[in-house]
């Protein structure tokens, strides 16, 4: 597990599932990575800890460096099953110790993110990999169609969140309580977008307070771009608040959740609102629609990526339609106790893991490294050095390790019109 960032989904995937499997019968240890600067697992661990962890070092960032730390580590642990999140260099230490005919532990990416990069890598050791996990419908079929990797394993686990044991009652309110929660960052989460929608909900009279809990490095040119806002008391900055302290600030029963995201393979944010009786407006975000989970005036409101007019506009729509706002809620908390509810992720991902085992173990292959492989949807990849970015690359943490293995170019506008097709359900069913 990467320790540069201590917020996301995955590190809160990792914070309910490694207990809850303890006590299925697993033993789990997370592994997590250090580097001289960015990676720092007593940093990580302040704010995620973990019972039973193991540090892997590389302090000076080189690959061989990093391989052979987990080389050590997986030799120590000699584990069952590695499962790498984000830790690119697992799978390939695993599949060199293949090439040479090494017993080894079964190889499991865990994806959890829609990236083209971690689709190359997937696509390079397919011959190798036991199992990709996937969090998402999208992400699964992405892998499928674009990786090669047999369907079969390539799973679905996906987020969890538990139900709270009581929601406070709702109370009137003279104004719609909107909030955002998480990151705050500029263009994954799209959070120029907020001030936007709420200059169009003053054009449409709609009385509003929006509170804005989570940091992220575009926090202060949000807090400029919402100064007028912060001024007249309409809007305010919680800053980043434990898990227990969030959803009691934001009228549980009765209040919006807003998310601006344009890509995404859950979000935990939308399954925890829902829990705690919010309704949801969301953008038609990169992986909202094969999940079959936010449906347009049923679980959710929906507006098109980045249209502030249509989002404002279901917000009013929650404003002044009361009967719409309380289905969504009603509808959205059904659906989490139906499908997302925590002990539904835990039972899939044991059983996954137990499949995992009993399938036959992949035959030694040699992987295609170094990578060079090209999806199906499109040719992306550079075999030339100068040429192309690692998935993340441009931050230290990702020089100390990487995220991907893979070098594509940033941005690639056919790899995303790939991305928008798939997402649509008609198209993904004659797939």
């Amino acid at each position: 597990m990467r320790t540069a960032y201590t917020l996301g989904g995955a590190a809160t995937w990792l914070d309910y599932l490694e207990p809850a499997l303890r006590t299925r019968g697993w033993r789990v240890t997370v592994g997590l990575v250090e580097g001289p600067t960015f990676h720092r697992p007593e940093r990580y661990l302040a704010q995620h800890p973990h019972q039973d962890w193991v540090r892997i070092p590389c302090l000076t960032p080189t690959e061989e460096g990093r391989r052979q730390a987990l080389r050590q580590v997986m030799a120590a642990l000699t584990p069952d099953v590695v499962v790498s999140m984000n830790v690119a260099d697992a799978v390939a230490v695993i599949a060199a110790e293949r090439a040479m005919g090494h017993k080894t532990p079964r190889i499991v990416i865990s994806a959890q993110m829609i990236d083209e990069g971690l689709l190359h890598d997937i696509a390079a050791f397919a011959p190798v990999l036991d199992a990709v996990v996937c969090t998402n419908a999208l992400t699964r079929q992405l892998a499928i169609q674009l990786s090669g990797m047999p369907p079969e394993r390539v799973w679905y686990g996906p987020y969890g969140v538990p139900m709270p044991a009581d929601v406070p009652p709702a109370t009137p309110s003279a104004r719609l309580s909107i909030c955002y929660v998480g990151r705050l960052d500029e263009p994954d989460k799209r959070v120029y977008d907020i001030p936007r929608i709420l200059a169009m909900l003053d054009t449409y009279a709609v009385p509003f307070q929006c509170t804005i809990i989570g940091t992220g490095p575009d926090e202060a040119a949000l807090r400029q771009r919402m100064a007028p806002w912060i001024a007249n008391g309409t809007a305010r900055f919680l800053g980043r608040l434990a898990p227990a302290d969030i959803w009691p600030q934001v009228d549980p029963g009765h209040g919006v959740l807003l998310l601006t995201s344009w890509t995404d393979t859950g979000p935990f944010v939308v399954f925890e609102a829902m829990a705690w009786q919010l309704a949801v407006v969301s953008s038609r975000y990169y992986g909202s629609g094969l999940e079959r989970a936010l449906r347009h005036e049923d679980t959710a409101m929906l507006y098109p990526i980045g249209d502030a007019t249509a989002a404002a506009h279901c917000l009013r729509q929650l404003w002044t339609n009361g009967a719409l706002h309380q289905r969504l809620i009603t509808q959205g908390a059904r659906l989490v106790r139906e499908r997302y509810a925590l002990a539904h992720s835990i039972a899939a991902w044991d059983g996954i893991l137990r499949g995992i085992l009993e399938a036959p173990p992949r035959q030694v292959v040699q992987a295609r490294v170094p990578l060079s492989t090209d999806l199906a949807c499109c040719a992306s990849q550079s075999t030339d050095p100068n040429v192309g970015v690692h998935s993340g690359e441009g931050s230290g943490e990702n020089d100390e390790w990487p995220l991907t293995l893979a070098r594509v170019a940033p941005d690639n506008p056919q790899f995303w019109a790939y991305v928008a097709e798939l997402d649509t359900p008609s198209v993904a069913q004659q797939a």
